[in-house]
């Protein structure tokens, strides 16, 4: 293909999915804003401010986890990765039943945040650093003290702006959940109780694997 013609392409087809100028440089302050806007909302639990920079596919997970952690039985919970089964046996010990059926994904987002689960500890030694924008998906690089934690962030260009998606960030910690496991030697179902022992603080039961509508039935 002639320079000349590989150039058009690459101008007509990759450049939407590329940021250059003034409009990378909004882009980058914008995601940096709700990113300053989410650290400080979590750090002073307003919870409803927080969750409201989050995304439509942020929301989407929590609503997965929120109709498991209601009626899925112990297989099909356990069919899940380790990170989606954290999630979801958390909500059962620490949402009242009748909240959480009553919640919805945003606002039990908001609730977490408020009761202070979803907590400082999480982005207190933050520093926001340099974004990459491809299209529609931003990501932008935190460090501590100077060096770099993990891939960043990533946040989705939305309706309303950009927004941040805690989704891959839940989903990375699967590996860790996976390994650690892994190192104890035990079965699955067993870390996964010592686990939720270690964050709720107290002893917790196979129990935990009956989803409250099926408790209320019996």
């Amino acid at each position: 293909m002639p320079f000349r013609w590989a150039l058009v392409f690459a101008l007509v087809f990759l450049a939407p999915a590329l940021s250059f100028g003034e409009g990378a440089q909004a882009d980058s302050d914008a995601v940096r804003g709700v990113f300053t806007a989410y650290r400080e909302a979590i750090l002073a639990k307003k919870g409803g401010e927080a969750a409201a920079l989050l995304s439509k596919s942020t929301f989407e997970y929590y609503e997965e986890m929120r109709k498991l952690a209601l009626s899925g039985d112990a297989k099909t919970v356990q069919a899940e990765s380790l990170s989606n089964q954290l999630q979801v046996l958390l909500m059962r010990l620490r949402v009242p039943a009748e909240k959480l059926e009553s919640l919805s994904s945003q606002a039990l987002i908001a609730y977490a945040i408020d009761e202070g689960w979803i907590g400082r500890d999480s982005v207190v030694k933050l520093k926001a650093g340099d974004v990459l924008t491809e299209g529609d998906i931003a990501t932008l690089a935190v460090s501590i003290e100077g060096v770099g934690a993990g891939p960043g962030f990533r946040f989705n260009r939305e309706p309303a702006g950009w927004r941040l998606d805690l989704v891959p960030l839940l989903q990375m910690s699967n590996l860790m959940l996976q390994m650690a496991a892994k190192e104890k030697g035990i079965p699955e179902d067993q870390f996964m109780l010592g686990m939720l022992e270690s964050v709720v603080g107290r002893k917790v039961g196979p129990e935990a694997w009956v989803p409250p509508r099926a408790a209320k039935k019996s």
